[in-house]
């Protein structure tokens, strides 16, 4: 029990420690001797389990010589504790060997590569920004038509500047206003597209109700011409 107690407290430790050498990095001294004490106490477990029965059996014998007392289930299961016990110790070699074999290089990130990782993250932010306005373009692409197609590559140099070369120059200044900015644009674009879509529609309907009118009058005239040619005759 002691053994797990101090396990998870240097955990909180080590995890606290993390988190705060992300800002400061005199803390990774800190952290990697917290790294070091939990290998210690994950060798020294084993041990501990072996202890617990051994102390066990002793008090066993020392009630049957002493006190004339009669053994405890923990003297008659002795060979099950062992086995146990063995199989627990192989588990922590187990995970004592992981843990050797990960430790160099996590040092190494935390140690020597900070910087370069923070860089590189902030290189992946701002390609994620950066593509943020491709699937919107490829919607604006398939609702409007081809006419507006054509005219949608000047709009996208007018109003959607790339964001990639900002994030290449300042790094994470990109806020998420100037990407709403954006996405604003785009959609304002696109309201005005809907409504020149509208009035087209309109005037189309329109030409249509007076070729029918047209028509019309003319079937008119055509029967009257008829109704006259009878009358002649």
């Amino acid at each position: 029990m002691i053994s797990c107690l101090f396990l998870t407290l240097l955990r909180f430790l080590a995890f606290s420690s993390s988190s705060a050498s992300m800002e400061y990095v005199h803390g990774t001294h800190l952290d990697v001797g917290l790294h070091l004490l939990l290998l210690v106490l994950r060798a020294l477990r084993p041990l501990l389990f072996f202890l617990q029965p051994g102390l066990q059996v002793v008090k066993d014998l020392l009630q049957l010589l002493f006190f004339g007392g009669q053994a405890s289930s923990h003297l008659l299961s002795l060979r099950e504790q062992l086995r146990l016990r063995l199989q627990l110790l192989g588990q922590d070699l187990l995970i004592l060997r992981l843990h050797l074999l990960l430790l160099p290089g996590h040092l190494q990130q935390r140690l020597h590569l900070r910087r370069k990782v923070a860089a590189a993250d902030g290189l992946e932010v701002d390609n994620d920004v950066g593509d943020l306005q491709v699937p919107l373009l490829f919607q604006v692409g398939q609702d409007s038509g081809p006419e507006e197609d054509l005219a949608l590559a000047d709009t996208e140099q007018a109003c959607l500047p790339s964001m990639k070369p900002l994030g290449m120059a300042f790094g994470y200044s990109i806020t998420p206003q100037l990407v709403q900015n954006q996405v604003g644009v785009q959609f304002t674009s696109l309201g005005k597209r809907e409504k020149k879509k509208k009035k087209k529609e309109m005037k189309k309907k329109k030409k249509k109700k007076k070729k029918k009118k047209k028509k019309k009058k003319k079937k008119k005239k055509k029967k009257k011409k008829k109704k006259k040619k009878k009358r002649r005759c």
